[in-house]
């Protein structure tokens, strides 16, 4: 019999072999249809071709002469000549005779290329130096939502000042020190649609079954809690793969930092990106392009907040922003 664990990754190793397939369904009909349009611009231009006169014209006639160029190719240090013999085809005469041809033959001497060959260059070229964008001070963007009303996750939220930083730096080529809170797109209908498909895939497993038919409902809910919590851990982790990707440098886990250190040590702001995470465990600094973060946004699954050196996170060492390498 297989154990809650083997049965848990089974139902998401086939929710993840389903999400493949159906993205590589999308992607074949995207090869498709750029290789049906790729077929018809062909078969326009050779009908335009064949409207036109291009396969239509008369090649030019000679006029009877002919001119025959012989080049000699000389060996090392010997000058090239260039012979031009001109061929006259025989006339008829009045008399109805034919004049002999004539053949007149010029010779002209060229100097022989040279075989210095120039000097080769190399080109260097450096890469651009990336401005780094942190803030003055820690961005508390959030952090008066505290009181009688837990913060809610904003879903691809960016801080104001965040904000401001993008837009002032707009035009340099600069990367931005970050702070992201990690949730999965729990708002959205087709997640949670989803979330319940692998669920009852999960309850139909025999184990499962088993626990209904003995009617061992206490083990049988609190299983069923236990997969609902892995599964979102399990897309959360995702997300977390998504950002690492994109990253300048190498994420730090804020949540592991906060926990070595004293509580006195551990920013205001890092309190407060642990109530916006998922389950207060997935949040990072990380150094993003403006491309980057606008990207992440879009996906719904992030808050960015600008950080600063006061928020007291190893990423600020001597080892840190290294990202020009």
């Amino acid at each position: 019999m297989k154990s809650y664990r083997e049965i848990a990754d089974s139902v998401f190793a086939r929710r993840e072999q389903y999400v493949i397939a159906q993205r590589k369904k999308k992607q074949l009909v995207t090869r498709v249809t750029a290789s049906v349009g790729s077929v018809a611009l062909v078969s326009l231009a050779g009908i335009a071709l064949l409207r036109s006169d291009a396969f239509r014209e008369t090649p030019p006639i000679s006029d009877g002469g002919a001119t025959t160029t012989t080049t000699h190719i000389p060996t090392e240090g010997e000058d090239t000549t260039t012979t031009t013999v001109n061929t006259t085809v025989p006339a008829p005469t009045t008399d109805g005779g034919v004049v002999a041809p004539t053949t007149t033959a010029t010779t002209v001497p060229t100097t022989a290329p040279s075989k210095t060959e120039p000097p080769k260059t190399t080109a260097t070229t450096t890469a651009p130096t990336k401005l780094l964008i942190t803030g003055d001070e820690p961005d508390d963007y959030g952090a008066d939502c505290f009181g009688d009303e837990s913060p809610k996750f904003r879903y691809g939220e960016i801080s104001p000042l965040l904000k401001e930083a993008m837009e002032k730096n707009k035009d340099a080529n600069a990367i931005y020190a970050v702070l992201v809170a990690v949730c999965p797109r729990f708002d959205q209908a087709s997640a949670m649609d989803e979330m319940n498909k692998a669920v009852e895939e999960f309850k139909a497993t025999d184990e499962m079954v088993q626990l209904a038919e003995q009617e061992k409902w206490g083990e049988y809910h609190n299983r069923v809690t236990n997969f609902k919590v892995e599964y979102g851990i399990n897309l959360a982790n995702l997300e977390v793969d998504a950002l690492a990707k994109l990253s300048e440098t190498e994420l730090f886990d804020l949540v592991a930092d906060a926990y070595s250190k004293p509580s006195d040590e551990v920013s205001p702001i890092v309190l407060t990106l642990h109530m916006y995470s998922y389950r207060a465990s997935y949040f990072y600094s990380a150094v993003l392009s403006a491309d980057a973060i606008n990207e992440l946004a879009e996906r719904g699954t992030y808050m960015f907040w600008l950080d600063s050196p006061d928020t007291i996170n190893d990423v600020y060492n001597d080892s840190g922003y290294n990202v020009d390498e």
